[in-house]
């Protein structure tokens, strides 16, 4: 124990911790020279025990024939805790070190003991005494007239009060170089810190410090926006807290709103970020609508989330449009383009040819014949062929035609009833792409068999 009270003090004369050198007379420390009679301790008002905003002088006297390096009281809490005081002042002329000890609410109730006085002089000569009423230690003494008794204060067992109500931001639309400032009001008896979790659209996660603003009365940080920052909605997927009696608070994102004054929108964009290259397409003989990967540094873009899609003239063979319209956190439109090929080419069509028709045909000469009729038309040019119709009635019911070809103008009919009266007409024909084109038939005429 001698040791580690020997260490301690050698870290607070490092860290500067104790306070500066009281000069004496010359020499050495032989033995550190308590006036144990003159231990006490003087409570406000003279009151016997302390309550939270009390401070306590605790005082003895002590003497050696060289400085002070320091001097220290290592008090034992009703808990068995440790805490060290380091001496106020020394009066040179009494001989008198004085310190002084606050009472606050966070002062453990109940009697604290002195375990050890320590002291070290100018030449590094360390002695310590300890409180034989509260160790085993060796060199003791009684030092219980250093203890004092702290009443009233009742262990801080309640967690940070976070108000998810008083939650804001200075900004809901940011762009890379703004700043977001968000405030939250946190109650606690005791010192509290905080801290947020911001979770980004693609719900990777960031942690801020919150740090108290006392002249607002609130918790503050400030979120910088970079051009790293992923465009979408950013939100808080929890709030944290702890005092320094160890009470923790949280307060998580439910989903439906809780921490939705929280939210904030980083704009970018669309035209900013990748478009991969959509390779080409087979004519398929429908809409094609392939969909791009877009990524926004290492971040992945989703359809319908951060962007819509929409195309042109993706259906036959050719260039086609994507096009890439941002939302939410991004803006603008973007463009790309893939090439539709293999569609089969359309037969070739062949345009009608206007055809005149061959003119109405005329019955030159009709005469009978035995079981047989004879009958002549007026040539005609630019034609193929005529036919020749005849019947046994009138309207030519059941009749029978003849083809003739175009280099005659005749035609003797034979095997016909004789007696029999035979109805009889011509009309004149023309070919063209393997299409007939009929003139009007010839006035009927009338002839006998004989």
């Amino acid at each position: 124990m001698k040791k580690i009270i020997s260490i301690l003090l050698s870290v607070l004369l490092t860290l500067g911790v104790l306070s500066p050198v009281v000069a004496f007379a010359e020499g050495e420390i032989e033995t550190l020279n308590i006036d144990y009679s003159s231990l006490k301790v003087e409570i406000p008002d003279g009151k016997s025990t302390a309550v939270a905003g009390d401070t306590l002088s605790v005082s003895f006297k002590i003497n050696d024939n060289t400085a002070f390096e320091g001097i220290i009281i290592d008090y034992y809490s009703p808990s068995g805790e440790e805490s060290y005081y380091d001496y106020k002042t020394y009066d040179t002329e009494t001989k008198t070190v004085t310190f002084s000890i606050p009472i606050t609410k966070k002062t453990e109730s109940g009697e604290w003991k002195i375990f050890v006085i320590a002291a070290i002089d100018a030449d590094e000569n360390e002695k310590a005494v300890y409180n034989s009423m509260a160790t085993s230690e060796t060199p003791s003494a009684n030092l219980s007239a250093g203890n004092f008794t702290v009443e009233g204060n009742v262990p801080d067992t309640e967690p940070p009060v976070i108000d998810v109500s008083s939650l804001s931001l200075d900004k809901k639309t940011v762009a890379a170089g703004d700043k977001v400032k968000l405030s939250l009001s946190i109650s606690d008896e005791s010192e509290t810190s905080a801290y947020i979790y911001l979770e980004s659209p693609s719900n990777s996660s960031t942690r801020y410090n919150l740090t108290y603003n006392e002249s607002v009365g609130k918790f503050e940080c400030e979120i910088p926006v970079t051009e790293y920052m992923q465009a979408g909605t950013w939100s808080i997927s929890g709030i944290y807290a702890s005092d320094d009696e160890s009470n923790q608070a949280s307060v998580q994102n439910d989903g439906k709103g809780n921490l939705s004054a929280g939210d904030f929108i980083v704009q970018r964009s669309i035209s900013s970020v990748y478009i991969g290259k959509i390779n080409d397409v087979k004519y398929r003989g429908e809409a094609i609508t392939p969909e791009p990967f877009i990524s926004d540094g290492n971040d992945v873009l989703l359809k319908d989330r951060d962007y819509t899609l929409s195309y042109l003239n993706n259906i036959n063979e050719g260039k086609a449009t994507i096009i890439i319209k941002g939302i939410n956190g991004y803006t603008g439109t973007a463009y790309t383009y893939f090439n539709i090929y293999g569609q089969p080419k359309p037969a070739p069509i062949i345009p009608t040819p206007t055809v005149k028709k061959p003119a109405k045909a005329k019955i030159t000469k009709l005469s009978a014949g035995k079981k047989a009729f004879t009958v002549k038309w007026k040539k005609q040019s630019s034609i193929s062929g005529y036919q020749v119709q005849y019947s046994l009635k009138k309207n030519f019911k059941s009749a029978k035609i003849k083809t003739v070809k175009k280099s005659k103008t005749k035609l003797t009919v034979k095997k016909l009833k004789k007696g029999k009266k035979y109805y009889v007409r011509v009309r004149a024909y023309k070919t063209v792409n393997g299409k007939k084109y009929y003139g009007k038939w010839s006035a009927k005429k009338a002839v006998r068999i004989k």
